[in-house]
C-alpha cells in the first residue's frame, strides 16, 4: 500500500474518531450506497424537498447518468422558488424551457469516495445564477457528504477570508437539487475560482504566451495534493511541490520554465540562509492573512492543497488567495499549531520555515491586531445561515441517513469553537514570538449549563460534567468544561 493511500485512509479514521466530541459532525451512514445510480426514483421524489430554499433542477440528456469528471453530459436546468423560499426574484427558465448547460463530476476524495457527488457544470453562454454574476462556470458542492458540517465550514471559511481582506473569494448559494427528478439533498452553489471581471479580477495572460515582458504576470496556480496534467514539480525540503497552473493551462516552453525558475528561487529562499527574503517572492499581508483563515479553522488541508496564489499585471510578488476547500477544518481542539499537525501531508513545506522569520510575524501581528476584534460578527453570520438552511438540511437527512443535521444549537456550538480557538491563538501568540493582544475586560452578563450532548439545562443541573457557557457585555462568550457535585 503506497504512502498516499495510507495517509488517506488514516485522515477518514483520525476525523471520524474526532468527530464523536459535542461540537463536531458525525459521519454519514453508508445506508444508500448504490442509490445515486437510481435517477428517477419514486423513493427519493422531488416532493422530498423541504421547499425553503430555491430548488435547482437539473435533467440530463435521456436521463444519462454522470459517471466520470472529464466528460460533460448535455443537460437543462431550471430553478423554481417554492412558496415557502423568501428569494422569489431568482428563478430561472421553467420545465418547458430550462437553459442548457453540460454536468460532470469534479473534486478528488469527495467524488471518490462518497456516495452524494459533487458537480461541475458549464453553460453554454455565460449566465446570471442566483444572484451570482454572470459566468459559464459553476460549482455544486455536495453538502453532508462524508461530514454533515461541511458546508458550513465552507461557507465560514469564506467569510473569514472576506472578513480579513483576502480579495474575492467565491461567492455561493444554498439550493436543494432534483436531478432527473431525484431528490439529491441540500447542495451549495459556488463560483468556479477563475479571472474574470466578475471573480478574480486581473490580467489574464495568454497561453503558449512567448513575451518575456508579460509571462511574469496573469498567473493563476494552485499548491495542490494530486497529481495534474497542468503541473510542474518544484523540490521542497524532502519533497516535492506540487504547482497547478491554472491560468494559463497549456504553457509554451518560457512560461514553464520561468514558473519553475520562480518556485524553485522561492523554496530555495526559504530553505537556505536567507530566509528573511522570502518578501521579495511572496506577499506577506496575503499570506498572514491566509494564516489567519486556515490557524482559526484548523484546517488540516489548508497547507497540503486548494492553495491559491495569483499575480497581477506589475505584481513583482504572489499573492494568496482566493480561498477554496475548507471541509477538513473544525475536528478537533489541538494545542498547537495546525500546520504542526499531521505535516507529513503537506504538499507546502515553507509555511513552517516562514512561520519563525521576523517578517512573517510583524506582518501576521499586524493582520491578527485587525480581524481580531471583529470576530464576533461571524456568529451572526454562522446562526443566520444555519437557520436558512435548517429544513433543507432535515430533507437531506431523510434523503441519505445522515446522523447529524446543522440546526441552531450546532451552529452556535461552531461559532464557540472559532471562538475558543481564536483565543487560543491570541494567547500563544507571545509564545511563538508574537505580540499578544489584550482584549478589553468585559462585563459578565450570563451563565448557562449545556449537557455535553448539547442540550440547554434549565436551572441548577444536577451532578456531573457540563459546558459552561457565559455571555459578556460585549456579545462575546466563553465556554469551559466544569464538574457540578
Amino acid at each position: 500500500m503506497n504512502k498516499v493511500v495510507t495517509l488517506l485512509m488514516f485522515k477518514r479514521i483520525f476525523f471520524a474518531i474526532l468527530s464523536v466530541t459535542p461540537f463536531l459532525a458525525v459521519p454519514l451512514s453508508a445506508a444508500n450506497a448504490g442509490n445515486t445510480d437510481s435517477y428517477a426514483s419514486a423513493q427519493w421524489s422531488a416532493d422530498m424537498a423541504s421547499g425553503t430554499l430555491p430548488i435547482m433542477h437539473i435533467n440530463t440528456e435521456n436521463s444519462q447518468p454522470i459517471v466520470d469528471k472529464e466528460n460533460y453530459v448535455s443537460a437543462g436546468l431550471w430553478i423554481e422558488i417554492p412558496d415557502k423560499c423568501d428569494d422569489k426574484q431568482l428563478g430561472l427558465s421553467s420545465a418547458d424551457n430550462p437553459v442548457k448547460l453540460g454536468i460532470r463530476g469534479r473534486g478528488n476524495s469527495s467524488w471518490d469516495n462518497n456516495d452524494k457527488k459533487p458537480y461541475k457544470i458549464k453553460f453554454d453562454s455565460k449566465t446570471e445564477l442566483l444572484g451570482l454574476p454572470k459566468h459559464k462556470h459553476f460549482v455544486l458542492l455536495a453538502c453532508g457528504n462524508l461530514y454533515t458540517d461541511d458546508w458550513l465550514g465552507q461557507a465560514v471559511g469564506k467569510e473569514l477570508a472576506n472578513m480579513v481582506g483576502l480579495g474575492w473569494n467565491p461567492r455561493y448559494y444554498p439550493v436543494e437539487l432534483v436531478l432527473n427528478g431525484r431528490y439529491d439533498g441540500i447542495y451549495f452553489l459556488y463560483e468556479s475560482i477563475k479571472i474574470d471581471s466578475n471573480r478574480l479580477d486581473i490580467f489574464e495572460q495568454p497561453e503558449e504566451n512567448t513575451d518575456p515582458t508579460t509571462i511574469p504576470y496573469g498567473w493563476l496556480v494552485e499548491i495542490d495534493n494530486y497529481a495534474d496534467e497542468f503541473q510542474v514539480m518544484i523540490p521542497d525540503g524532502e519533497t516535492w511541490m506540487r504547482v497547478t497552473h491554472k491560468s494559463p493551462e497549456i504553457l509554451s516552453d518560457m512560461q514553464r520554465q520561468w514558473l519553475i525558475d520562480d518556485f524553485t528561487a522561492i523554496t530555495e529562499t526559504i530553505h537556505g540562509d536567507n530566509r528573511e527574503n522570502w518578501t521579495e517572492h511572496i506577499d506577506p499581508a496575503s499570506l498572514a492573512k491566509y494564516f489567519i483563515v486556515i490557524e482559526v479553522m484548523v484546517d488540516y488541508d489548508g497547507f497540503n492543497g486548494s492553495v491559491y496564489m495569483h499575480k497581477d499585471m506589475g505584481d513583482s510578488r504572489w499573492k494568496l488567495g482566493p480561498m477554496w476547500d475548507n471541509n477538513s477544518a473544525a475536528r478537533s481542539e489541538p494545542s498547537d499549531w495546525t500546520m504542526n499537525i499531521l505535516p507529513e501531508w503537506s504538499r507546502w513545506k515553507i509555511i513552517p520555515q516562514i512561520f519563525n522569520t521576523k517578517n512573517f510575524k510583524d506582518a501576521f501581528n499586524k493582520e491578527w491586531k485587525a480581524f481580531y476584534p471583529k470576530l464576533g460578527a461571524l456568529k451572526t453570520f454562522i446562526l443566520d445561515l444555519a437557520k436558512k438552511c435548517e429544513a433543507a438540511e432535515l430533507a437531506n437527512q431523510k434523503r441519505w441517513d445522515a446522523d447529524y443535521v446543522i440546526n441552531e444549537n450546532f451552529a452556535l456550538r461552531f461559532y464557540e469553537y472559532i471562538e475558543r480557538r481564536a483565543k487560543w491563538i491570541n494567547d500563544n501568540r507571545e509564545n511563538a514570538g508574537i505580540e499578544s493582544t489584550e482584549i478589553p475586560d468585559a462585563e459578565v452578563m450570563a451563565h448557562e449549563y449545556i449537557t455535553l450532548a448539547g442540550t440547554k439545562v434549565s436551572g441548577r443541573p444536577i451532578p456531573g460534567m457540563y459546558l459552561l457557557r457565559t455571555t459578556y457585555s460585549d456579545g462575546s462568550t466563553t465556554t469551559k468544561k466544569v464538574a457540578i457535585k
